[in-house]
């Protein structure tokens, strides 16, 4: 039988994420409407709305269908976590981006984007966290210790391994 993490932790650290997306996403809409703002930096504030995936690829799909992909992937990544087959910060900023995007996709007409570049598509929040959640795993993977070796100090998330009985 296999020992489940315990998901209080994790639970509360997705709500504050998704709560600090959502919150960005309303002010954006309440404050940008009018224009956009100039910031000092690479990244200026400029309202829009996606009604596709990242960079708006599939945005022909129904909204519908998007939030059952969605939703599908983030209990999938779930699974993966509470299993012990993913680490727990990439699981947690993943997970917290995606379901930021589903309520705001529910919520309106789109997912609500206000981070502009002028050289990259107009992004939010979530969309950091899931970049950041997705490369961060990725890297944990290829550094993780070879499960074969006995004498690996971690395990996949670095925290300690425990000793087998």
């Amino acid at each position: 039988m296999t020992r489940h993490r315990p998901a209080g932790p994790f639970l509360v650290a997705v709500i504050l994420l998704v709560s600090l997306d959502l919150t960005a996403k309303w002010w954006a809409v309440n404050h940008l409407a009018g224009g956009s703002r100039s910031l000092p930096g690479p990244v200026d504030l400029q309202l829009s709305y996606n009604t596709g995936i990242a960079f708006g690829l599939v945005s022909d799909l129904p909204s519908s269908i998007l939030v059952v992909l969605t939703a599908a992937a983030l209990t999938g990544v779930v699974h993966l976590w509470r299993t012990k087959q993913a680490p727990t910060g990439p699981a947690i900023l993943f997970v917290a981006g995606g379901a930021a995007n589903v309520v705001d996709r529910i919520e309106g007409a789109g997912v609500v984007d206000m981070l502009h570049t002028g050289w990259w598509p107009t992004f939010n929040i979530a969309d950091v966290l899931i970049t950041t959640g997705l490369a961060w795993w990725l890297i944990a993977t290829l550094l993780a210790p070879d499960p074969q070796d006995e004498d690996s100090p971690t395990d996949f998330d670095g925290t300690k391994a425990q000793a087998k009985p």
